[in-house]
C-alpha cells in the first residue's frame, strides 16, 4: 500500500481531504495539530519566508530534498504528490516515487495563460494582459492602467508562487527578479476572496473540497 505524501504551501491547501495522505510537507505552520505526519519548513528553520521570492528558492530546494530523503530512508512505501513542479530539480530515486501528477501535467496545470483559455468561458478569471516583463515598473503599470495597486504573476506558476503584490515605486525590486521574458498583469481588486477547490481523482472515486 502507498502512502503518500503531500507537498505544498499550506496544509490547508488540502483541507477536506488530507486525510488521504500519511503526510504533507509544506513551508508554513508551526505546533500544526493534525493526524497526518507534518514537516514544516517555518518549524524546522525557525523562519518564516516569503516563497514568491527567488532568493529563497534554494533554502526551500534543501529542505524538501533534505525531507523527501528523510522520509523515503523510514518509509519504504513513501510516495509523493507535488503541489507544484516549480522548486525541486529532483533526484532519479526520488522521481520513481511521484505519484498521480507527473512533471508534464504539473507543467501544464501551472500554466496560468493555457488552463485560462482551456476553461474559457466556463470559467471566470481574473482579467489579465500580458506584458513584457523587462518593461515593467510600477510607473509603467500606474501610467498604463490609471491604478494604484496590481498583480503581476508569471504565466507558470501557482499556490501563490510567482505571484508579486505591487503598489509603489519600491516593490520595483521585485520586478527586476523577474526572469521570464512575459508575465499576467491584472489590476488589483480590493477585499476579493479567493477561493481554492480542491480535487482529488483516483480510479475509483473523487474527493472535492472548498
Amino acid at each position: 500500500m502507498e502512502n503518500i505524501y503531500w507537498i505544498g504551501p499550506r496544509l490547508s491547501d488540502i483541507l477536506g481531504v488530507e486525510h488521504i495522505f500519511k503526510g504533507a510537507i509544506v513551508f508554513f505552520g508551526t505546533n500544526i495539530n493534525t493526524q497526518i505526519e507534518i514537516y514544516s519548513l517555518e518549524e524546522n528553520e525557525n523562519i518564516r519566508i516569503n516563497h514568491n521570492d527567488f532568493a529563497n528558492n534554494q533554502l526551500i530546494n534543501k529542505f524538501l530534498t533534505k525531507t523527501l530523503i528523510e522520509i523515503l530512508s523510514k518509509d519504504d512505501d513513501a510516495y509523493f504528490m507535488f503541489y507544484c513542479d516549480i522548486y525541486l530539480d529532483i533526484e532519479k530515486h526520488i522521481e520513481k516515487r511521484i505519484l498521480c501528477n507527473n512533471k508534464i501535467l504539473l507543467s501544464l496545470l501551472s500554466d496560468k495563460f493555457k488552463m485560462r483559455n482551456i476553461f474559457y468561458p466556463n470559467i471566470k478569471s481574473l482579467n489579465s494582459k500580458i506584458e513584457f516583463s523587462k518593461e515593467l515598473s510600477f510607473k509603467y503599470l500606474k501610467d498604463k492602467y490609471a491604478s494604484s495597486s496590481f498583480i503581476v504573476q508569471l504565466l507558470k506558476g501557482s499556490g501563490g508562487n510567482s505571484r508579486y503584490f505591487i503598489n509603489s515605486n519600491e516593490d520595483d525590486y521585485l520586478l527586476e527578479q523577474i526572469e521570464d521574458y512575459e508575465c499576467l498583469v491584472s489590476k488589483y481588486i480590493e477585499n476579493a476572496i479567493p477561493i481554492n477547490v480542491n480535487i482529488f481523482i483516483t480510479q475509483y472515486f473523487l474527493h472535492q473540497s472548498k
